[in-house]
């Protein structure tokens, strides 16, 4: 690989075809998209730095990467890792099992060399799997992310596979709480697909979600309402890689799904619902159950529910992935910064294995925004995502 031509670019314009051209080939998540990656937005302290490697006729491999200064130190990490779930190169699935741990050392070297030879590397959440095999980039200075993602592998039936999914009770009790639900109103299951009703429901789901991050007590990264609108703004132009789905009651929204569609799989980005007396007849998890079978429908073979451990994600996945984190100093600059984001790391893994310590540390945090934000608007909310937003 090493051989091989490598040119460096810092705006989406630059690689846009290439990157699109690749993702045919090319062994990702729904995460390494190219309109995954248009909806990432930077802080004004980092640098986009996309590495294009190419042969003499097609383009092998892209690494979104970014330049970040932290307390004075330059950290090469993929791009967008407060946004992004799985991270990966953009990379040829033949290139890509051809390599092994032994070359991953030597391919950041040079990546590093592009990228102005920073002083530290911090890469997270990358799979220590892909497709079945392991993944060589995640077995580079690995420390486990202490927080596993979770998949489920769809049937081609959708009748079939449901019940192959859910016990008997199970399947009883999810009928019953529909039963309930539409005799609150006039229930319909829909998929947004109008650009007034997407922004709308957009702009609901980040709404409801920041409210619910600030009333546990987890960082917040909807905080900020021109944050979501830009988020928004962005997923719309991002075409057919977004799927939208929500319960409707009498019209109103009740529930929401956000799904990132990819080519071998779909991702759970968002749940949630809105408070209220449909609360109790589980809105989110029959939206859930609709927007499976719609995945089942369109042939997708895996449904991903991302990281964190969620009850359903426990009671119906067949898939449990390990996520690695590498940290790695290069320089003396690069020493303390590099220990402090491993026992940083240390203290999260240690705290989220304890129930006492996660409630602990979100109280902390609830202190802490009262005594130096405005509180936010009240919204009744409840969400059924994971706690990567800790």
């Amino acid at each position: 690989m090493l051989d091989l031509k490598w040119t460096v670019a810092h705006s989406f314009s630059e690689v846009e075809n290439d990157w699109r051209d690749l993702e045919k080939r090319a062994l990702i998540t729904p995460f390494q998209q190219f309109d995954w990656h248009k909806t990432v937005t930077l802080s004004a302290n980092t640098e986009r730095a996309f590495v294009v490697v190419r042969d003499k006729s097609n383009v092998q491999a892209i690494f979104p990467l970014m330049i970040r200064k932290s307390f004075g130190v330059r950290v090469l990490q993929w791009h967008g890792d407060d946004w992004t779930d799985y991270f990966l190169p953009v990379i040829e699935k033949n290139l890509f099992r051809t390599l092994a741990p032994n070359d991953v050392d030597a391919i950041w070297k040079r990546l590093r060399s592009l990228t102005g030879d920073p002083s530290a590397t911090l890469l997270y959440r990358q799979p220590a799997q892909v497709s079945g095999a392991p993944n060589p980039f995640a077995q580079w200075s690995a420390h486990s992310e202490g927080m596993p993602a979770f998949a489920l592998n769809l049937g081609t039936d959708w009748e079939t596979f449901y019940t192959a999914m859910h016990s008997g009770g199970t399947r009883r009790g999810l009928k019953e709480k529909r039963r309930r639900l539409d005799g609150e109103g006039n229930i319909e299951f829909v998929r947004f697909t109008e650009p007034q009703a997407l922004r709308e429901n957009l702009h609901r789901i980040f709404k409801w979600k920041s409210d619910q991050l600030d009333a546990r007590g987890a960082n917040n990264p909807f905080v900020d309402p021109q944050e979501r609108d830009l988020i928004v703004s962005r997923m719309l132009a991002g075409g057919e890689v977004w799927h939208l789905y929500g319960i409707q009651r009498d019209g109103h929204t009740i529930a929401l799904n956000l799904t990132l569609a990819g080519p071998v799989s779909w991702l759970l980005y968002q749940m949630a619902h809105e408070e209220g007396p449909h609360t109790k007849h589980s809105p989110g998890r029959l939206l859930l159950n609709h927007v499976l079978e719609q995945a089942t429908i369109a042939g997708t073979p895996l449904f991903d529910f991302s990281r964190g451990e969620v009850g359903v994600k426990k009671e119906i996945c067949d898939v449990e992935l390990d996520l690695i984190r590498t940290i790695k100093a290069h320089s003396p600059a690069g020493v303390p910064f590099a220990a402090f984001e491993a026992a940083k790391l240390h203290a999260k893994r240690t705290i989220k294995q304890s129930p006492k310590l996660l409630d602990l540390a979100f109280q902390a945090n609830r202190a802490r925004k009262k005594l130096f934000t405005k509180s936010s608007e009240a919204f009744g909310v409840t969400t059924e995502t994971s706690t990567k937003a800790l």
